[in-house]
């Protein structure tokens, strides 16, 4: 229970407290609305009305990387791009306005509701053939059987990559993540960093193709559409940047990880797996919906404070401190949090605070377009499916590994 939880010594890095971390939120809420990590050195900010304010306010909280005092192992990374790849460039995530409004625009053009509308009958169709493999067998390791292929195949084409390399960028992706998770030895850093570098090399050949031969892919839209403001289109070390956080990693990892959630949820409540079989059309909106605001895959948006910031009695510290080992610059993570939100058993779950949940921070930038079109085909397809197999409990049927 929250009441058992020591600020002083808590960290959000805990396993058990990453595992299920609604108790520490409600406690940092209560309790410490501005706190500090100590084994981060982030400040956490968990009220609604302060994430709003500091979202808001940049000004003072800026996204954009601190570009003061480089440790070590900063400066080794950035050499190892240098010598063997490209220095990735700002993702969306981490500009401020008007820059990041500015290439938004790009994002919405390329991820326009018309275009993801047009790939409802190719996710669709792959949806059927990725569960017709397991669904003669009664029970399937649903992760790596469906919710790990479908979402980095269906980016993968959009991104001019072959269906046979979906592991390798896989791989790619799940080393790009670990390095984001602050967790990594300077070693385990730097072989992340490798990683990401092989990975640029691979898409590296499909940008300068589409330069000369432009097709209909998603891809294709990022390279050559040019950025009115800019007066140019996006550089290599821009579009690099961009493959590793906004398209696998927002588009893909984002999408396993709910799709897995939403799963474990199902399983859980067998009697919203009832009322979804009753009534498909009525409920996989719903369903889609639920899942994203009680298990979705962003824990939190991280800012970085321009001036010293005075919040609820804590000082926030400008700028960054200087470290080699542990990542100690002065950043305010948002923990979205929400009020209690009372809702009808007609949808998924009664009351529950919401609190957005992984450190992966990148999917609110992409269209909802593409959230929509893909979680709802997905969840219809994939769910009711599933859901014909009626000999077996559903815990029996799916064995999920998340």
């Amino acid at each position: 229970m929250s009441t058992d939880l020591d600020l002083t010594k808590m960290t959000l890095l805990d396993s058990d407290i990453s595992d299920c971390p609604y108790d520490a939120y409600g406690k940092l809420r209560d309790e410490a609305p501005v706190w500090r990590d100590n084994a981060t050195g982030m400040y956490v900010i968990t009220r609604y009305d302060d994430v709003r304010m500091v979202l808001s306010d940049t000004e003072r909280f800026t996204s954009a990387r601190h570009r003061g005092r480089v440790d070590p192992r900063s400066a080794k990374i950035k050499a190892m791009y240098e010598k063997g790849g490209w220095v990735p460039g700002a993702t969306l995530a981490g500009r401020d306005d008007p820059e990041h409004r500015e290439m938004r625009g790009l994002f919405n053009h390329a991820f326009r509701p018309s275009r993801i509308k047009e790939m409802d009958p190719f996710i669709e169709e792959l949806a059927h053939q990725l569960i017709d493999k397991f669904i003669d067998d009664g029970r399937c390791d649903w992760v790596r059987s469906f919710a790990i292929p479908l979402p980095l195949i269906v980016i993968g084409r959009q991104m001019g990559a072959r269906d046979e390399d979906m592991w390798q960028i896989k791989a790619w992706t799940d080393a790009w993540v670990q390095r984001l998770g602050m967790m990594q030895t300077d070693e385990e850093a730097f072989w992340s960093t490798e990683q990401e570098i092989e990975a640029q090399h691979y898409f590296q050949p499909i940008f300068e193709r589409l330069r000369q031969q432009p097709d209909n892919t998603l891809l294709s839209d990022l390279v050559n559409t040019v950025v009115p403001e800019w007066g140019r289109t996006l550089t290599d070390n821009e579009l690099h940047a961009e493959m590793m956080a906004d398209t696998f990693v927002g588009g893909s990892e984002t999408t396993t990880n709910a799709l897995s959630e939403g799963v474990r949820l199902l399983i859980a409540n067998p009697d919203q797996w009832s009322l979804l079989k009753s009534d498909p059309d009525k409920y996989v909106p719903l369903l889609v919906e639920e899942v994203l605001r009680l298990e979705g895959p962003v824990q939190g948006l991280f800012r970085s404070t321009t001036q010293e910031i005075v919040l609820h009695g804590v000082t926030i510290p400008a700028g960054q401190s200087s470290t080699c080992a542990t990542p100690r610059q002065i950043a305010t993570t948002i923990n979205l949090s929400v009020r209690p939100i009372w809702i009808s058993t007609a949808t998924m779950y009664a009351a529950t605070y919401r609190s957005v949940s992984e450190r992966i921070f990148v999917w609110e930038h992409h269209s909802p377009a593409v959230n929509s079109s893909l979680g709802s085909a997905l969840s219809l397809i994939a769910l009711m499916r599933c859901g014909s197999l009626t000999a077996k409990t559903t815990s029996d049927i799916i064995q999920t590994s998340a």
